[in-house]
C-alpha cells in the first residue's frame, strides 16, 4: 500500500504562498477590470394578457361574431411577427439614429408566455434602461393593437371599416330609393292595365255578337232548308219568321244599345267598346217584315239577311284577329313593368335590410368600443431596470481569484508530486 504525505504538499504551498497570492490577486484585478469594460444590458419587460369578452351587445342577429377569444398561441406568434416587430423598430427612430439595424433589435428582442398561458411578456435588452422600457411599452402597444383588429369585434379600429360598409349601403339605398320614386312617377301600369281591360271587354262583346250571328244564320238556314222544296208562287205564314226577327232585333239591341248578356257592366271601357261596335258597320239594319209574301219573295229575303249575316260575321272575326294580337302586346308590357316593378322594390327592399343590418352592427361596435372591452390589454407596462443583466463585477473577480487560487495550487503541486513519484523508483542493478 503507497501512503501519501501531504505534509510536503502543503510545505510546498506554504512555500510559495506569496507567489500564488501575488498570482491569483492578479487574476482577479484583471478579470474585475475586463468586466467594467464590457457594455452592460438592460432588459424591460412589459406584459399583455388575453380575455374573453365581457359582454357581447346585439342589435341585430344578421351579423354575429365568430370568434370572441384569440387563441394565445397565435398571440404569442403575433408578438413574434416580423410585422409588429417592424412596425415597433419604425416608430422607435433606431433606424433614423443609426443606434442599430432591425436584425439586431429583432435578437434583442423576445415574447414568451408564463406559468399562465394568457399572460405574454415582452422583453427588450438594451444598454440604456430608460430605451429598453420604452421599446418594451412601445411593442406592447402595437401587440395590442393588431391583436385587437384582428380577433376584437368590438375594437375601435373596426368603426373605420363599419363606416366604410355603412356608406357604401347607404349610397346603394338611395340609389334604390330614387330608381323606385322615378318608376313609379312613370309607371304605365296602370294606363296599360286599363286599356287591356278595355280591349278584353270589347273582346268578349264580339264573341257574343259573333255567337248571337252564328245562332240567327243557323235559324236562317233552318227557313232556307223549309222553303227550298216549296212552288214559288206559294204563300208564307209570316209567324214562320217571327222567331227570326226576334233574333235580328236581339242582335241590332245589342249592337245599338250595347245590352251583352255577357258585358262586365256600364263602365267607361265598356262604353267605348259599345262605340266601337255601332260605327263600324256592324248593325244589320233590317227592319222585321210581318207582312205576307210568297215562297220566292221570302228565299229572296232570307238570302239577303244571310249574306249580311255573314258580312258582319267577318268584320267581327277581323276585329278579333287585330284584338287578340293587340291584347298580347299589352299584356307583355303590363307584365314587365310589374316585373320591373318588383325587382326595383326587391332591390330597394335588400338594400334597406343591408343598411339596417349594418346601422346596427356599426351602432354596436361604437358601443362597445367607448367602454374599451378589449380582449388584448397591458396588464404590466415596463420600467427602466436599475440593475443591468451582466453579473456583478465583484462575483466575477472572486470568482476568477478562485480559478486562479485552484491553478496555482495545482501548478505547485504538480512538480512535487512528480518528483516524489521519481524519487521512489527503485535504481537499476549494477
Amino acid at each position: 500500500m503507497i501512503e501519501v504525505d501531504l505534509r510536503i504538499y502543503i510545505l510546498a504551498i506554504l512555500r510559495k504562498w506569496k507567489w500564488l497570492v501575488g498570482f491569483a490577486v492578479l487574476t482577479a484585478v484583471i478579470a474585475y477590470i475586463s468586466a467594467s469594460l464590457l457594455p452592460k444590458t438592460y432588459t424591460a419587460t412589459a406584459v399583455v394578457v388575453t380575455q374573453q369578452n365581457k359582454f357581447v351587445i346585439s342589435f341585430n342577429n344578421s351579423i354575429q361574431n365568430n370568434r370572441l377569444t384569440p387563441p394565445n398561441k397565435a398571440i404569442l406568434d403575433l408578438a413574434n411577427s416580423n410585422e409588429v416587430l417592424r412596425q415597433t423598430f419604425d416608430a422607435s427612430g433606431l433606424a433614423a439614429g443609426g443606434v442599430m439595424s432591425f436584425a439586431a433589435f429583432k435578437e434583442q428582442a423576445a415574447a414568451k408566455t408564463g406559468g399562465d398561458q394568457s399572460w405574454i411578456t415582452l422583453s427588450v435588452s438594451m444598454e440604456d434602461p430608460a430605451l429598453a422600457a420604452d421599446l418594451a411599452n412601445l411593442w406592447a402597444k402595437f401587440v395590442v393593437e393588431e391583436a385587437n383588429r384582428l380577433y376584437n369585434p368590438n375594437d375601435p379600429a373596426q368603426l373605420t371599416v363599419w363606416q366604410a360598409q355603412l356608406d357604401t349601403a347607404k349610397s346603394v339605398l338611395d340609389s334604390a330609393s330614387q330608381a323606385l320614386v322615378e318608376f313609379k312617377a312613370a309607371d304605365q301600369s296602370g294606363i296599360i292595365s286599363n286599356r287591356l281591360q278595355s280591349l278584353l271587354n270589347e273582346q268578349a262583346e264580339l264573341l257574343t255578337l259573333q255567337r248571337v250571328l252564328s245562332e240567327t244564320a243557323n235559324s236562317v238556314s233552318v227557313l232556307q232548308d223549309q222553303l227550298r222544296d216549296l212552288p214559288e208562287e206559294a204563300s208564307f205564314t209570316p209567324g214562320d219568321t217571327a222567331v227570326l226577327f226576334l233574333q235580328l232585333q236581339a242582335y241590332e239591341n245589342m249592337v245599338v244599345a250595347g245590352i251583352l248578356p255577357t258585358s262586365a257592366g256600364a263602365n267607361a271601357e265598356a262604353v267605348v267598346s259599345r262605340w266601337y261596335i255601332a260605327s263600324n258597320g256592324l248593325s244589320l239594319n233590317i227592319q222585321p217584315d210581318t207582312t205576307s209574301k210568297t215562297v220566292g219573295e221570302q228565299r229572296l229575303m232570307l238570302d239577303a239577311i244571310s249574306q249580311t249575316i255573314a258580312q258582319r260575321f267577318a268584320l267581327i272575326s277581323e276585329r278579333l284577329v287585330a284584338l287578340e294580337s293587340q291584347i298580347l302586346e299589352l299584356q307583355k308590357q303590363y307584365q314587365l313593368a310589374i316585373i320591373q316593378k318588383d325587382q326595383l322594390a326587391q332591390a330597394y327592399d335588400q338594400a334597406s335590410t343591408v343598411y339596417s343590418s349594418l346601422s346596427s352592427k356599426y351602432s354596436e361596435v361604437q358601443v362597445a368600443s367607448s367602454v374599451g372591452d378589449d380582449i388584448v390589454q397591458v396588464v404590466e407596462r415596463a420600467i427602466p431596470p436599475a440593475r443591468p443583466e451582466n453579473i456583478s463585477n465583484l462575483v466575477i473577480a472572486l470568482a476568477t481569484m478562485l480559478v486562479a487560487v485552484l491553478l496555482g495550487v495545482f501548478l505547485i503541486v504538480v512538480p512535487v508530486w512528480w518528483r516524489s513519484v521519481m524519487a521512489m523508483k527503485p535504481e537499476p542493478a549494477a
